[in-house]
Protein backbone atom coordinates (compact mmCIF):
# COMPACT_ATOMS: atom_id res chain seq x y z
CA UNK A 1 0.00 0.00 0.00
CA UNK A 2 2.96 2.59 0.63
CA UNK A 3 4.41 1.79 -2.73
CA UNK A 4 1.16 2.48 -4.62
CA UNK A 5 1.13 5.78 -2.84
CA UNK A 6 4.49 6.26 -3.31
CA UNK A 7 4.28 5.10 -7.08
CA UNK A 8 1.26 7.47 -7.43
CA UNK A 9 3.14 10.58 -5.28
CA UNK A 10 6.27 10.38 -7.69
CA UNK A 11 4.37 10.40 -10.92
CA UNK A 12 1.83 13.39 -9.85
CA UNK A 13 5.34 15.44 -9.22
CA UNK A 14 6.81 13.96 -12.17
CA UNK A 15 3.49 15.14 -14.19
CA UNK A 16 3.20 18.74 -12.40
CA UNK A 17 6.82 19.44 -13.41
CA UNK A 18 6.69 18.30 -16.69
CA UNK A 19 3.73 20.35 -17.83
CA UNK A 20 4.91 23.66 -16.00
CA UNK A 21 7.86 23.48 -18.14
CA UNK A 22 5.80 23.17 -21.16
CA UNK A 23 3.73 26.03 -19.80
CA UNK A 24 0.40 24.56 -19.23
CA UNK A 25 -1.48 26.31 -16.19
CA UNK A 26 -5.37 26.21 -16.81
CA UNK A 27 -7.88 25.96 -14.43
CA UNK A 28 -8.47 22.00 -15.59
CA UNK A 29 -4.64 21.46 -14.68
CA UNK A 30 -4.91 23.48 -11.52
CA UNK A 31 -8.26 21.45 -10.30
CA UNK A 32 -6.61 17.56 -11.12
CA UNK A 33 -3.52 18.67 -9.11
CA UNK A 34 -4.99 19.72 -6.38
CA UNK A 35 -7.82 16.60 -6.56
CA UNK A 36 -4.50 14.45 -6.71
CA UNK A 37 -3.07 15.97 -4.04
CA UNK A 38 -5.76 15.80 -1.38
CA UNK A 39 -6.10 12.25 -2.89
CA UNK A 40 -2.03 10.88 -1.41
CA UNK A 41 -2.96 13.18 1.51
CA UNK A 42 -6.05 11.27 2.45
CA UNK A 43 -5.18 7.63 1.46
CA UNK A 44 -1.83 8.14 3.74
CA UNK A 45 -4.68 9.56 6.53
CA UNK A 46 -6.50 6.00 5.53
CA UNK A 47 -3.23 4.18 5.59
CA UNK A 48 -2.66 5.63 9.37
CA UNK A 49 -5.86 4.18 10.90
CA UNK A 50 -5.53 0.63 8.94
CA UNK A 51 -2.61 0.71 10.93
CA UNK A 52 -3.86 1.83 14.14
CA UNK A 53 -7.15 -0.77 13.52
CA UNK A 54 -10.08 1.78 12.79
CA UNK A 55 -11.53 0.43 9.76
CA UNK A 56 -14.67 2.24 10.14
CA UNK A 57 -12.54 5.58 10.46
CA UNK A 58 -10.80 4.24 7.28
CA UNK A 59 -14.29 3.53 5.73
CA UNK A 60 -15.44 6.79 6.51
CA UNK A 61 -12.04 8.57 4.93
CA UNK A 62 -12.42 6.41 1.79
CA UNK A 63 -16.00 7.91 1.31
CA UNK A 64 -13.98 11.67 0.96
CA UNK A 65 -11.51 9.98 -1.56
CA UNK A 66 -14.35 8.62 -4.06
CA UNK A 67 -16.10 12.03 -4.05
CA UNK A 68 -12.66 13.31 -5.25
CA UNK A 69 -12.12 11.09 -7.86
CA UNK A 70 -15.69 11.38 -8.98
CA UNK A 71 -15.38 14.53 -9.21
CA UNK A 72 -12.08 15.06 -10.61
CA UNK A 73 -13.35 12.54 -13.70
CA UNK A 74 -16.28 14.76 -13.89
CA UNK A 75 -14.33 17.83 -14.63
CA UNK A 76 -12.00 16.28 -16.65
CA UNK A 77 -14.83 14.59 -19.04
CA UNK A 78 -16.36 18.64 -19.29
CA UNK A 79 -13.33 20.40 -19.63
CA UNK A 80 -11.71 24.22 -18.60
CA UNK A 81 -14.66 26.20 -18.38
CA UNK A 82 -15.92 23.12 -15.89
CA UNK A 83 -12.53 23.20 -14.18
CA UNK A 84 -13.19 27.40 -13.29
CA UNK A 85 -16.94 26.61 -12.22
CA UNK A 86 -16.12 24.60 -9.98
CA UNK A 87 -13.06 26.80 -8.71
CA UNK A 88 -15.14 30.18 -8.92
CA UNK A 89 -18.05 27.97 -6.96
CA UNK A 90 -15.78 28.67 -4.15
CA UNK A 91 -17.09 32.51 -3.87
CA UNK A 92 -20.54 30.64 -2.92
CA UNK A 93 -19.24 28.41 -0.27
CA UNK A 94 -17.07 31.32 1.36
CA UNK A 95 -20.78 33.74 1.69
CA UNK A 96 -22.65 30.69 2.94
CA UNK A 97 -19.84 29.64 5.81
CA UNK A 98 -19.52 33.65 6.36
CA UNK A 99 -23.30 34.05 7.46
CA UNK A 100 -23.10 30.89 9.43
CA UNK A 101 -20.01 32.45 11.34
CA UNK A 102 -21.98 35.54 11.73
CA UNK A 103 -24.85 33.68 13.40
CA UNK A 104 -23.13 31.93 15.59
CA UNK A 105 -19.98 33.70 16.15
CA UNK A 106 -20.96 35.56 19.04
CA UNK A 107 -22.40 32.46 20.96
CA UNK A 108 -18.67 30.83 20.60
CA UNK A 109 -17.23 34.30 21.61
CA UNK A 110 -15.39 34.99 18.13
CA UNK A 111 -15.29 38.23 16.91
CA UNK A 112 -18.41 39.22 14.33
CA UNK A 113 -18.03 40.07 10.53
CA UNK A 114 -18.09 43.41 9.93
CA UNK A 115 -20.67 44.74 7.39
CA UNK A 116 -17.97 46.02 4.76
CA UNK A 117 -16.21 41.99 5.48
CA UNK A 118 -20.12 40.27 4.66
CA UNK A 119 -20.85 42.82 2.01
CA UNK A 120 -17.78 42.19 0.11
CA UNK A 121 -18.05 38.25 0.21
CA UNK A 122 -21.86 38.38 -0.71
CA UNK A 123 -20.72 40.59 -3.72
CA UNK A 124 -17.97 38.03 -4.88
CA UNK A 125 -21.10 35.13 -4.14
CA UNK A 126 -23.01 37.57 -6.72
CA UNK A 127 -20.83 38.23 -9.02
CA UNK A 128 -20.84 34.38 -9.59
CA UNK A 129 -23.93 33.53 -9.51
CA UNK A 130 -24.79 36.81 -11.88
CA UNK A 131 -22.11 35.13 -14.51
CA UNK A 132 -23.37 31.59 -14.26
CA UNK A 133 -27.12 31.80 -13.73
CA UNK A 134 -28.73 30.84 -10.53
CA UNK A 135 -28.32 27.52 -9.98
CA UNK A 136 -24.48 27.95 -9.31
CA UNK A 137 -26.27 29.17 -5.63
CA UNK A 138 -27.00 25.20 -4.96
CA UNK A 139 -24.15 22.76 -3.66
CA UNK A 140 -23.03 21.28 -7.21
CA UNK A 141 -24.22 24.15 -8.97
CA UNK A 142 -20.74 24.28 -10.59
CA UNK A 143 -22.08 21.51 -12.40
CA UNK A 144 -25.50 22.95 -13.12
CA UNK A 145 -24.34 23.47 -17.20
CA UNK A 146 -24.15 19.71 -17.47
CA UNK A 147 -26.98 18.48 -15.25
CA UNK A 148 -29.69 20.45 -14.95
CA UNK A 149 -31.62 21.84 -12.44
CA UNK A 150 -29.85 21.16 -8.65
CA UNK A 151 -27.48 18.55 -10.03
CA UNK A 152 -26.12 16.12 -6.59
CA UNK A 153 -23.77 13.89 -6.30
CA UNK A 154 -25.30 10.59 -7.16
CA UNK A 155 -25.87 12.31 -10.93
CA UNK A 156 -21.98 13.45 -11.07
CA UNK A 157 -21.31 9.48 -9.89
CA UNK A 158 -23.56 8.06 -13.20
CA UNK A 159 -22.02 10.39 -15.09
CA UNK A 160 -18.66 9.30 -15.05
CA UNK A 161 -20.04 5.69 -14.26
CA UNK A 162 -18.37 4.84 -10.93
CA UNK A 163 -21.93 4.99 -9.85
CA UNK A 164 -21.07 0.74 -9.36
CA UNK A 165 -19.02 1.73 -6.37
CA UNK A 166 -22.32 3.40 -4.81
CA UNK A 167 -23.37 0.19 -2.09
CA UNK A 168 -19.70 1.28 -0.43
CA UNK A 169 -20.47 4.26 -0.57
CA UNK A 170 -23.91 4.19 1.03
CA UNK A 171 -21.98 1.77 3.79
CA UNK A 172 -19.43 4.48 4.33
CA UNK A 173 -22.44 7.01 5.00
CA UNK A 174 -23.03 5.44 8.27
CA UNK A 175 -18.98 5.73 9.31
CA UNK A 176 -19.65 9.40 8.66
CA UNK A 177 -23.27 9.90 10.05
CA UNK A 178 -25.16 9.33 13.24
CA UNK A 179 -27.93 7.15 12.20
CA UNK A 180 -29.61 3.79 14.12
CA UNK A 181 -27.22 1.65 11.87
CA UNK A 182 -24.01 3.92 12.90
CA UNK A 183 -24.14 2.64 16.14
CA UNK A 184 -24.73 -1.12 15.49
CA UNK A 185 -22.86 -1.69 12.47
CA UNK A 186 -18.91 -1.92 13.06
CA UNK A 187 -16.59 -3.23 10.55
CA UNK A 188 -14.42 -4.33 13.01
CA UNK A 189 -16.50 -6.99 14.89
CA UNK A 190 -15.84 -10.22 12.96
CA UNK A 191 -18.93 -11.76 14.19
CA UNK A 192 -21.90 -9.11 12.82
CA UNK A 193 -24.25 -11.21 15.17
CA UNK A 194 -22.54 -9.86 17.94
CA UNK A 195 -23.42 -6.12 17.17
CA UNK A 196 -26.03 -6.03 19.62
CA UNK A 197 -24.37 -7.56 22.25
CA UNK A 198 -20.55 -6.14 21.89
CA UNK A 199 -20.18 -2.01 22.19
CA UNK A 200 -16.93 -1.56 20.26
CA UNK A 201 -14.75 1.53 21.28
CA UNK A 202 -11.60 0.68 20.23
CA UNK A 203 -9.06 -0.69 17.59
CA UNK A 204 -9.45 -4.04 16.20
CA UNK A 205 -7.56 -6.77 13.41
CA UNK A 206 -10.40 -7.39 11.54
CA UNK A 207 -12.67 -4.97 8.84
CA UNK A 208 -9.89 -3.90 7.02
CA UNK A 209 -10.02 -5.39 3.62
CA UNK A 210 -12.67 -3.15 2.45
CA UNK A 211 -11.22 0.54 3.15
CA UNK A 212 -8.25 -0.91 2.38
CA UNK A 213 -9.31 -2.32 -1.05
CA UNK A 214 -10.77 0.99 -1.37
CA UNK A 215 -8.44 3.12 -1.30
CA UNK A 216 -5.86 1.86 -3.48
CA UNK A 217 -8.69 1.33 -5.97
CA UNK A 218 -9.93 4.94 -5.73
CA UNK A 219 -6.26 6.16 -5.75
CA UNK A 220 -5.68 4.66 -9.20
CA UNK A 221 -8.36 5.54 -10.61
CA UNK A 222 -7.77 9.27 -9.23
CA UNK A 223 -4.21 9.14 -10.82
CA UNK A 224 -5.74 7.90 -13.66
CA UNK A 225 -7.14 11.01 -14.21
CA UNK A 226 -4.61 12.54 -13.63
CA UNK A 227 -1.73 11.39 -16.09
CA UNK A 228 -4.11 10.78 -19.14
CA UNK A 229 -5.16 14.38 -19.41
CA UNK A 230 -1.49 14.36 -21.23
CA UNK A 231 -0.48 10.93 -21.90
CA UNK A 232 3.43 10.61 -22.57
CA UNK A 233 5.05 6.94 -22.48
CA UNK A 234 6.97 7.26 -19.06
CA UNK A 235 2.75 7.94 -17.49
CA UNK A 236 1.54 5.36 -19.01
CA UNK A 237 3.76 2.87 -17.52
CA UNK A 238 3.81 3.95 -14.26
CA UNK A 239 0.04 3.62 -13.98
CA UNK A 240 0.80 -0.11 -15.75
CA UNK A 241 3.70 -0.52 -12.85
CA UNK A 242 0.73 0.63 -10.21
CA UNK A 243 -2.40 -1.15 -11.53
CA UNK A 244 0.30 -4.41 -10.82
CA UNK A 245 0.95 -3.61 -7.42
CA UNK A 246 -2.79 -2.31 -6.56
CA UNK A 247 -4.07 -6.07 -7.59
CA UNK A 248 -1.56 -7.50 -5.50
CA UNK A 249 -2.70 -5.29 -2.39
CA UNK A 250 -5.79 -6.28 -3.17
CA UNK A 251 -5.38 -9.84 -2.87
CA UNK A 252 -3.34 -9.60 0.57
CA UNK A 253 -6.09 -8.04 2.37
CA UNK A 254 -8.91 -10.68 1.06
CA UNK A 255 -5.88 -13.38 1.70
CA UNK A 256 -5.09 -11.93 5.34
CA UNK A 257 -9.11 -11.90 6.52
CA UNK A 258 -9.57 -14.97 5.17
CA UNK A 259 -7.12 -16.27 7.48
CA UNK A 260 -8.60 -14.36 10.54
CA UNK A 261 -11.94 -15.92 9.86
CA UNK A 262 -10.62 -18.86 9.80
CA UNK A 263 -8.25 -18.66 12.58
CA UNK A 264 -11.94 -17.10 14.62
CA UNK A 265 -13.62 -20.34 13.23
CA UNK A 266 -11.46 -22.42 14.43
CA UNK A 267 -11.17 -20.54 18.27
CA UNK A 268 -15.19 -20.97 18.12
Amino acid sequence: METIFLLSEEAGKMSYHEDIQKGIDTPLFEVLHKLHARAIQISKEILNLLKGGFSDGAMARWRTLHELTVIGYFIKDNGTETAQRFLDHEYVSNFKEAQCYDEYGEKLGLTKLNEEELTYLRNQKDAMIHKYGKDFKEDYGWAAHIIKGKPNFSEIEKKVNLNHLRPYYKLANNMVHSGAKSIKFKLGLIDKELMDQVLLTGPTNYGLALPGQNTVISLHQTTVNLLTHAPTFDRLVSLKVMAKFVEECKNAFVQIEKRLEEEDEGIN
